[in-house]
């Protein structure tokens, strides 16, 4: 998801909207959902750093670079 949003979505806005959005997701399962908190671990903050850097590199890629939507 980071990585296609780095591509598409050049806008600063959109990484936090999206991290935003993934943390919701993932509260509102372990919360209401009846998922089982096993994969929330203090590891999870982590994650941050991780979707960052590769939504800021993918996004540092020059325009020019044509990635193919449809590999045949």
């Amino acid at each position: 998801m980071f990585f296609l949003a780095g591509v598409y979505l050049r806008p600063v806005w959109a990484f936090p909207a999206l991290l935003a959005l993934a943390g919701g997701l993932d509260l509102a399962a372990v919360t209401w959902g009846g998922v089982d908190n096993f994969c929330t671990s203090p590891a999870y903050g982590f994650l941050l750093p991780a979707y960052g850097t590769l939504c800021w590199v993918v996004a540092g890629l020059p325009s020019t670079i044509v990635l193919p939507c449809n590999p045949c």
